[in-house]
């Protein structure tokens, strides 16, 4: 993110070069914000950049205004060459808390094995000071750890000393990196006394996917009030995250239901991970009472749902034919994998 100053209105550079390269950059950026960097960029032309060795040697010069030193970051993190590693990394250590944080940013920007080699200097940030280089470590460890940041990240969680907005993009950060090692400080962290701890782990957990937590998710989404810094309420994006899980975990299945249960017939691997009898189908629609299913042979149930704990959920249509069809219908439905 690039810190907002003062600047004189002044056209970009007509050059080729990185100009072109940042004019490029500056013309794919949503048009709220495309004054705003433009503004930032011409404080790079002011202060004499004109190659991307400027921009490289523009941290080292501490007469450069500290905002025009963290645009420079932040062009070095959108040209995305892997010289601009060894800047960030220097940055990283200025005496100026807003260049320290926008540092951080850049090389979470960057992001990919190009910056790696980060990761020590930015696990040493999250002892620094000032808040706002805190949460940019934490930013750019999500973006550019693996699992063992997890644990990292999972410690400024639960550190009670920590503010919590630092704890929210630690929880944010975790997120990022998709990492099932992370589901358990994100299932404790849904009953955090944060309200902005809860609304980022209910946001991690909705991106994780695992619909081993819909049940902790669903007590958030129907009666939390806390509200996050960003103004929404931890219940509604309690409810997204069910609804990016459920959507993600849907499985389809065609079944004739017997006097004995449910017999899958498509698809061929189904059984092998699932076994939808009476007793295991649960309704959480209003699509099909559980009655319906205690019928004679001869119903075809076409079920789209996900599994969850050994059960087949959402049950969307059933209906009666004429058994001798059987063979035909499944052919129908199934032709091109679209049981809509």
């Amino acid at each position: 993110m690039i810190l907002k100053s003062e600047h004189d209105a002044a056209a970009l550079p007509d050059t080729p070069g990185i100009w072109q390269r940042l004019r490029e950059i500056l013309s794919a950026i949503p048009s709220d914000f495309q004054a705003r960097v433009e503004a930032d960029l011409q404080q790079l032309s002011k202060a004499g950049v004109c190659q991307y060795q400027d921009l490289l040697k523009l941290q080292l010069e501490d007469s450069i205004p500290v905002t025009t030193r963290c645009t420079g970051l932040w062009a070095l993190s959108r040209l995305n060459d892997d010289r601009g590693v060894a800047s960030m990394l220097v940055a990283l250590h200025d005496p100026a808390a807003a260049v320290r944080a926008a540092a951080a940013h850049a090389l979470g920007d960057l992001g990919g094995q190009i910056a790696m080699s980060s990761l020590p200097d930015l696990e040493s940030l999250l002892q620094d000071s000032a808040e706002e280089v805190r949460r940019a470590a934490v930013y750019a460890l999500g973006t550019l750890g693996a699992e063992p940041e997890v644990a990292t990240l999972a410690r400024v969680v639960a550190d009670p000393n920590e503010t919590n907005h630092v704890r929210g993009a630690a929880v944010e950060a975790l997120a990022d990196l998709r990492e099932d090692a992370a589901r358990p400080v994100l299932r404790r962290s849904l009953v955090d006394p944060s309200a902005e701890v809860r609304y980022w782990a209910a946001f991690a957990l909705g991106e994780i996917g695992s619909t081993e937590e819909l049940t902790a998710l669903a007590a958030l989404a129907d009666g939390d009030s806390g509200q996050a810094e960003n103004g929404r309420m931890v219940s509604a994006e309690a409810a997204e995250a069910i609804a990016r899980i459920e959507s993600r975990a849907t499985v389809h299945i065609i079944a004739i239901v017997l006097s004995e249960g449910l017999r899958p017939i498509w698809p061929a691997g189904m059984g092998n991970c699932l076994v939808p009898t009476t007793s295991s189908l649960t309704m959480r629609s209003e699509c099909m009472a559980q009655s319906r299913l205690d019928c004679d042979e001869g119903v075809l149930a076409i079920v789209s749902g996900y599994s969850y704990e050994g059960r087949l959920y959402h049950a969307s249509l059933i209906t009666v034919f004429d058994p001798s069809l059987t063979e035909l219908l499944v052919e129908a439905l199934t032709r091109g994998g679209n049981l809509e």
